[in-house]
């Protein structure tokens, strides 16, 4: 009866489905792992999260770097200590970053979070000597679109000190990829302006899509998303391809929502599959 009235592929459908999605968060064990805080800036919002697992029965696999989402608004790292567990128990070590907030900041001051958060990661990774071990940026929704923004803009990695090689490989889950392709909100114009003006142009991960490069990518969206249109993901994925781009893992979620996606951390879905064979592949 629920969905007849509210079909998967709606933003009501998510919003119930959210309800779901943070009572199974927050009930997940997360006391498995040692956590640390570094601050990287003056700005209450300018931390990181650092994870290693508690009891470790195998040597790290390397360092992943999750960025939350909550529409570059909402949430933070203390609330994803679950998902820090999920790589940890996989043997990474993990970041989980914070960064100033729309609607008071837009993408211009979290770009510059994020090149302070990779100066901070680099400490971290050396500090922990993971420097020869794959370095992993990934994240869901808002997060995977400023993790799309870590991959795709070389000034960010050039600005934090690392080679764009540094960083082994990225996964963007149920991002919004190319902004022209998303609906007009409030959500959005906090975050990249009015259309078509710089600032837009700037936050637009699509903007900076380029040939030649090879490093590992995947991208998993769900084909009844009601949050992010598949639509934009869809068009980020045909210009990679006319670009030559040749590390792509692509897989779209037949039936699935924005939730479904996201929900990899406590469900044996499709997407932790997905998920836990891109990431088998660095070893």
């Amino acid at each position: 009866m629920f969905q007849f009235f509210n079909p998967k592929g709606t933003l009501y459908y998510e919003l119930f489905q959210l309800a779901y999605y943070w009572a199974n968060i927050i009930r997940l064990p997360s006391n498995q792992v040692i956590e640390e805080k570094i601050t990287y800036g003056a700005h209450p919002r300018q931390y990181l999260l650092s994870f290693q697992p508690k009891n470790k029965t195998a040597p790290c696999k390397g360092t992943i770097v999750y960025l939350h989402g909550g529409a570059w608004r909402f949430g933070s790292p203390e609330l994803f200590r679950s998902t820090a567990q999920f790589f940890t128990d996989m043997n990474y070590s993990v970041i989980l970053p914070s960064h100033r907030r729309c609607p008071t900041y837009n993408y211009r001051h979290i770009k510059a979070d994020l090149v302070d958060i990779l100066k901070a990661c680099k400490t971290v990774v050396q500090s922990q000597s993971q420097s020869t071990h794959p370095f992993i940026v990934g994240g869901m929704s808002a997060g995977g679109h400023l993790s799309a923004m870590v991959f795709l803009d070389q000034e960010i990695m050039t600005k934090a000190g690392w080679q764009t090689n540094d960083l082994s490989g990225t996964f963007l889950l149920g991002a919004p990829l190319h902004l022209e392709k998303m609906a007009n909100s409030q959500t959005l114009k906090n975050l990249a302006g009015r259309r078509p003006t710089p600032l837009f142009q700037e936050a637009n991960p699509y903007n900076y899509i380029q040939s030649e490069d090879h490093r590992p990518l995947l991208i998993v969206h769900g084909k009844k998303d009601g949050m992010v249109e598949f639509a934009s993901t869809e068009a980020f994925v045909r210009k990679l391809k006319q670009t030559g781009f040749t590390n792509l893992t692509y897989e779209p979620v037949n039936n699935g929502s924005h939730i479904d996606v996201a929900s990899y951390v406590f469900t044996e879905n499709s997407s932790r599959k997905i998920l836990q064979k891109w990431l088998d592949s660095f070893h």
